[in-house]
């Protein structure tokens, strides 16, 4: 069989606002200071599981708001050395699943993509389902180092026709592109995000060719070490980025992005 060469699309907002794919939501074990977007990620996401100590993150994010019952996760996994007793009885007690998994060679993140993946090749869910993982780049430094590392792994040993893999902090949403050919859908005035983007070779070094920064290149190598695409900037509603290995790239989200009512962009 030939080799596909189709250039590989992303919709970055896609979690933000629509619900054309199905959607797992993960809550990692960081403080999520910004309940607007766990609101809007929350009521796109079809599965929603907390990774262990995330369970702790998400019950004090929503605390106190008048529809904190609306905030019940379907699954809580991981080693469940994180999650406090109290947590874990609050979610019990509103017949939260929660599945200990004691793999010591796997992450919370990790152990919660397997069981989204799992349940995908069981046939429960669609075959190909996006996971967006809420979190991870607020806290210590070698944490997320481990979430890039785990990315990166999990991009190299799964096809994306399982479905992508999107890390939102509070301020970018990040992820990993594909060799070749990557089509980048990033309107800017559709609310989503600000113009600061960055390409980040983690792992190894990369040959890039851009199209639509401000500051583009051709056959550009990029090293941590040696010279690396931090703080360009989006000049056009379609970005293309060629590279020669896979490469993360990062997007700052719009500061209005809470409080706009964001038009909808078509995308799959």
């Amino acid at each position: 069989m030939a080799a596909d060469h189709s250039p590989s699309q992303w919709w970055p907002s896609q979690p933000l606002h629509a619900r054309d794919r199905p959607l797992a939501l993960i809550i990692l074990n960081q403080e999520v200071t910004n309940v607007d977007i766990l609101d809007r990620l929350w009521d796109h996401a079809d599965f929603r599981i907390c990774a262990d100590g995330g369970a702790n993150r998400l019950y004090k994010a929503v605390e106190g708001l008048e529809k904190h019952d609306s905030f019940i996760p379907d699954e809580i996994c991981g080693d469940l050395d994180s999650i406090t007793p109290r947590v874990q009885e609050f979610y019990s007690l509103r017949n939260v699943k929660i599945v200990q998994m004691r793999k010591q060679d796997t992450t919370d993140f990790q152990k919660c993509v397997d069981r989204v993946r799992e349940f995908q090749t069981s046939k429960t869910w669609p075959p190909s389902m996006d996971i967006v993982a809420l979190g991870g780049l607020g806290g210590r430094v070698d944490q997320a180092f481990s979430l890039f590392h785990q990315l990166l792994k999990m991009a190299r040993d799964e096809s994306t026709s399982l479905g992508r893999i999107w890390l939102c902090s509070d301020t970018s949403m990040t992820f990993v592109l594909n060799e070749g050919l990557n089509i980048i859908h990033t309107p800017l005035g559709h609310g989503y995000f600000q113009k600061n983007v960055g390409i980040l070779p983690v792992g190894q070094p990369a040959t890039i060719t851009t199209k639509g920064l401000e500051w583009d290149v051709v056959n550009w190598k990029t090293e941590f070490g040696h010279q690396v695409s931090t703080s360009n900037h989006v000049m056009s509603d379609i970005l293309e980025i060629t590279t020669s290995t896979k490469i993360f790239f990062t997007i700052e989200l719009s500061e209005e992005l809470t409080a706009c009512e964001c038009a909808s962009i078509a995308g799959s």
